[in-house]
């Protein structure tokens, strides 16, 4: 026999093989169908090209469970629509939720970088008044317990160590949080600082000039935590109108505590 013949044969032997292992495979139920439909028997050699793929069973599958099919597709769309709905949620959520960058305090021409974690307190921010009052010319003196500012038209603020009222004008009032004060020695002067809350730091430079307009202009974003506050300077007369405070836009204590 050549060697062309004996690799024919060899051919034929291996789909003879192939064959004999197709053979002996049990019938799928779709297969039985096929065979009896057309032949009343189950003789596999006698079935039509039969594509036996995966794609092809899950084409089957779906078609003979549509309801199945139907009902897992439903589900997954539903849950991958509340999860999309969630996220968007969450992003918009955040978007509106504070900063909690570190605070950027303007003074007219000056930044200063104030730590998230040590002007917020309580969830309530706190300022530190002394440096406010330099900035604006205001009178300071005092000590750790009791400090007080001064305008120069003879008005002023005393805060107490701890408390959380203070006098404004001889009046008692609500600060919204204790006010805290520090002394910070140094080689040349003993210098001081008291910390209370934004929100009373606002009111208090909301008081109104001689002319009714505001003479400190204060506004903070807790989108960006950029803190401003910027004196506004009025001449009447050829003079600078002083900065005031006015006891009139706070929550006055009830009088058993005067």
């Amino acid at each position: 026999m050549s060697k062309k013949k004996k690799i024919f044969n060899k051919s034929v032997d291996q789909d003879e093989i192939i064959s004999d292992q197709r053979a002996a495979e049990p019938l799928s139920k779709d297969e039985q169908q096929i065979l009896f439909a057309a032949h009343k028997n189950f003789d596999r050699s006698k079935l039509p090209n039969y594509d036996n793929s995966d794609l092809a069973k899950a084409k089957r599958y779906v078609k003979k469970n549509k309801f199945t099919v139907g009902f897992v597709v439903a589900t997954v769309a539903l849950l991958l629509a509340v999860i999309l709905a969630l996220s968007i949620i969450l992003i918009i959520d955040r978007r509106n939720s504070p900063s909690t960058d570190d605070f950027t305090l303007t003074l007219g021409e000056e930044e200063y970088i104030i730590k998230y974690k040590s002007a917020m307190r309580d969830d309530t921010l706190y300022l530190d008044i002394v440096q406010i009052a330099r900035y604006t010319d205001l009178i300071i003196s005092g000590n750790e317990d009791s400090l007080k500012i001064t305008c120069d038209d003879g008005t002023y603020v005393r805060f107490e160590q701890g408390e959380s009222i203070a006098v404004v004008n001889g009046e008692k009032v609500k600060i919204g949080g204790n006010a805290e004060i520090v002394a910070l020695s140094s080689d040349s002067e003993k210098k001081m600082q008291c910390f209370v809350p934004y929100s009373f730091i606002e009111k208090l430079f909301s008081a109104e000039s001689v002319k009714g307009t505001p003479s400190v202009y204060v506004d903070f974003s807790d989108r960006t935590n950029k803190i401003l506050i910027h004196r506004i300077s009025y001449k009447s007369d050829g003079k600078f109108l002083p900065i005031s405070f006015s006891a009139d836009c706070f929550d006055l204590i009830a009088d058993s505590l005067l």
